[in-house]
């Protein structure tokens, strides 16, 4: 659901898949592929999002690396947040609530969006 909001960017892309499953680990092949950005654009995504605490490298296997999201990371915490609220404001539309106009507020420890009739 990021990449909806951020207009469905590579990183969103990237981000948006790790997020949902962070307890599994992944190679940049597996990466790109289900994410569909090329494998040269992960290549260059992964570093800041390393930079940023957001993943880390779990294991090597032969010559790949693999990554898991950091879920210690407060980025982390925040994106997943963001990621429920709007899958939920999401529902709430598709299933006949009023539209909704959408202000995200951060804090060190999360992000909260807070949503007001349009």
């Amino acid at each position: 659901m990021l990449s909806k909001l951020f207009v469905e960017s590579a990183a969103s892309k990237v981000v948006d898949f790790i997020l949902d499953e962070p307890k599994l680990d992944y190679s940049k092949k597996e990466i790109a592929n289900k994410s569909n950005v090329s494998w040269r654009t992960v290549d260059k995504i992964l570093p800041t999002l390393e930079e940023l605490g957001l993943v880390q490298v779990s294991r090597k296997i032969n010559n790949a690396q693999l990554y898991k999201i950091n879920s210690e990371s407060r980025v982390f915490r925040a994106l997943k947040t963001l990621d429920f609220e709007i899958s939920d404001i999401s529902l709430a539309k598709k299933f006949g609530s009023d539209d909704q106009e959408l202000t995200v507020k951060t804090t060190d420890k999360k992000a909260e969006i807070i949503a007001a009739s349009a």
